[in-house]
């Protein structure tokens, strides 16, 4: 199971509830943050991972579907990545199951507003520029928050089974 933990903002959007009580995630990913983001015209969702600070955009449309889309855009990064194939199919299926949270983490939140202003950037000076291509360069980009690792590094390595420090805490 999954836990994805919406910003206020987004959360207005899955016309949910949060739960009294939100369950820990049992993927090797741990917890996915969401927040909206409107550039130019685009209204997108920033879906960043806490462990690994890995992030997907998605079209902020068809909030039913969410999850779905979710694990179709981590399963593509993933592979462009070069993960262990077997443990995206294994995070995948954990992330079958999912469930609401609320925002605990400062620091993904934080880093989440780095990452939401380089995408404007990069819409902004180039807006023809696809969303995987996005995806993949915010993945080669280190954060303090993960002692100046890059979020592809630190999601393969997890995914790999190989320790790793300096995770989102």
């Amino acid at each position: 199971m999954v836990v994805v933990r919406p910003t206020q903002k987004a959360l207005r959007k899955f016309a949910q509830r949060l739960p009294d009580q939100a369950h820990e995630s049992t993927t090797v990913l741990g917890d996915w943050y969401a927040n909206l983001l409107f550039v130019r015209r685009a209204r997108l969702v920033l879906v960043v991972n806490e462990r690994s600070l890995l992030s997907v955009l998605l079209p902020a449309n068809e909030f039913g579907k969410f999850m779905p889309r979710l694990r179709t855009a981590v399963e593509r990064v993933l592979a462009a990545l070069g993960a262990p194939p077997m443990a995206v199919v294994a995070e995948l299926r954990e992330m079958q199951h999912s469930e609401l949270g609320p925002t605990i983490n400062r620091r993904v939140l934080g880093s989440m507003n780095d990452l939401a202003f380089q995408v404007r950037v990069r819409l902004d000076d180039e807006p023809e520029t696809s969303l995987d291509a996005i995806e993949l360069e915010l993945s080669k980009v280190p954060f303090s928050a993960i002692e100046y690792r890059r979020p592809a590094e630190v999601a393969v390595g997890l995914l790999s089974g190989v320790s790793s420090t300096g995770g989102v805490h």
